[in-house]
């Protein structure tokens, strides 16, 4: 298998499908992986609690009292797919045209990096004008140690 595209959500709403709905559209292998689920389907996939603790699946990227998420749903899927490339995408994340989304993934097809995402700015002084900035005031006053970083 090549590639998917994956996104997380804690459940399934209109949103999240008419996103995988036009990214298939667009001739994307998409799937949603999903917390709660009643009815999973090809697409639209789940897995219990119990099941991803038998695996040892478990708290890969979700604080102590949510043993169990989507996201470590979502990475034992990828597992499972055995896709050479994997695109997770949260389900808060705003896009408006999948052929958007279509081209970064194949632009990326060239690349061998491990993490592809939009750049952030590095350090306050290499980039004063990102807008996360204002948030880091609330921490420190001090300019020259802020960088940006993923959580």
């Amino acid at each position: 298998m090549g590639e998917i595209f994956i996104f997380i959500s804690r459940t399934k709403t209109p949103y999240i499908e008419s996103r995988v709905r036009n990214m298939m559209n667009n001739g994307v292998d998409t799937y949603a992986v999903i917390d709660e689920l009643d009815k999973p389907s090809k697409r639209f996939v789940t897995y219990t609690d119990e099941f991803m603790e038998e695996k040892g699946w478990t708290h890969h990227m979700s604080r102590p009292q949510h043993r169990i998420t989507a996201w470590d749903k979502a990475t034992y899927f990828a597992h499972q797919s055995k896709a050479e490339y994997v695109w997770f995408c949260e389900d808060d994340v705003f896009w408006n045209k999948p052929i958007v989304i279509k081209s970064i993934i194949e632009h990326a097809q060239h690349s061998n990096a491990d993490l592809i995402a939009y750049p952030l700015a590095e350090t306050y002084e290499t980039d004063p004008k990102w807008w996360h900035w204002s948030k880091s005031e609330m921490i420190t006053k001090t300019k020259k140690n802020w960088s940006a970083t993923y959580n």
